[in-house]
C-alpha cells in the first residue's frame, strides 16, 4: 500500500467511496453481538493493577472462556448510568483501559489532565448522547491539538462513542488505523501523515463526515450491518481479506 500515489487530502469524504464487495460479503455473515458487545479485553491486557496504583479501579464486569473481560456492552451500560461527575470519570477510565491495547503510555499524562477539564468531557458527552457528533468532537479539539492535554482524537473519540449507543448519528471512533484504512479506499483524511503513521488530530467536518460515511455504509447495506461493524472491520484491516 505504502508503493501507491497518496490519494489528494480531502477535509470531508470524496463523493464516490464505498466499501469493498468482499468486506460488504465478510461482514454481511459477521454475528453483531459477538463482533461488536463482546469485543473486549482481559486482565493480561488491561492490568488492573496498573491502574489500581493510580486510584483508579477497573471492573472486567463479562466472562470469555471463564476468565474476567471488559466488553464494548460493559461500556455502553457504564455509559448508559453516568449521572455525576464520578461516574462520567469512572467511564472514561475503563475506556481509557479498554482503548490502549497493551500500552499504558501517557495515561498517567491523561488521567491527570482529564481530571481537570471535567466540565469540558461533561459538555462532549452530554453532545454526543444528544446525537450531536459536531457539537461532541469540537468541544474536544482546537486548531492544532487537542483541547485536553494527552487527550486526542483517537481516545477521544471512543469515549464519545460509547456515549452515543442509542443516537442518531452517533459518534465512531476514528485512530490511525480506521484512517489507514480510509486511505486505502481513496481517502486521504489529512493534509500530512508524518512517515505515514495516519495518527491526527482531524477536522471537526472530518470527523462528522465520517461519522456520516460509515451511517450511510451501513443504511445502504442489504444485510444488517451498523457503522461500527464498519469501524473495527477498517481498524482490523479486512478491507481486501478473504
Amino acid at each position: 500500500m505504502s508503493s501507491r500515489r497518496a490519494p489528494a487530502f480531502t477535509r470531508t469524504t470524496p463523493a464516490d467511496l464505498t466499501p469493498p464487495d468482499s468486506l460488504l460479503a465478510r461482514l454481511s455473515t459477521t454475528d453483531r453481538t459477538e463482533y461488536i458487545d463482546r469485543h473486549g479485553f482481559g486482565r493480561a491486557q488491561l492490568k488492573p493493577e496498573w491502574w489500581i496504583k493510580r486510584g483508579v479501579t477497573i471492573h472486567l464486569p463479562s466472562s470469555a472462556d471463564g476468565e474476567p473481560v471488559l466488553t464494548r456492552s460493559d461500556l455502553f451500560q457504564m455509559a448508559d448510568h453516568v449521572s455525576d461527575d464520578d461516574s462520567l470519570l469512572a467511564v472514561l477510565w475503563h475506556v481509557l483501559a479498554w482503548g490502549s491495547g497493551t500500552s499504558r503510555r501517557n495515561n498517567d499524562r491523561r488521567i491527570d489532565s482529564c481530571k481537570q477539564h471535567i466540565s469540558l468531557l461533561k459538555l462532549a458527552f452530554d453532545a454526543a448522547r444528544g446525537s450531536d457528533p459536531r457539537t461532541a468532537y469540537g468541544t474536544l479539539i482546537r486548531r492544532g491539538g487537542a483541547k485536553i492535554p494527552h487527550f486526542g482524537p483517537a481516545f477521544f473519540s471512543k469515549f464519545l462513542y460509547f456515549a452515543s449507543e442509542d443516537s442518531t448519528p452517533r459518534c465512531l471512533i476514528l485512530d490511525a488505523r480506521v484512517a489507514r484504512s480510509l486511505w486505502s479506499l481513496g481517502w486521504s483524511m489529512a493534509p500530512t501523515y508524518r512517515g505515514r503513521s495516519f495518527s491526527y488530530n482531524w477536522y471537526t467536518d472530518t470527523y462528522v463526515s465520517y461519522c456520516a460515511l460509515l451511517e450511510s455504509w451501513a443504511a445502504a447495506s442489504e444485510h444488517d450491518i451498523t457503522a461500527d461493524m464498519f469501524e473495527r472491520a477498517l481498524f482490523d484491516g479486512l478491507l481486501s481479506q478473504p
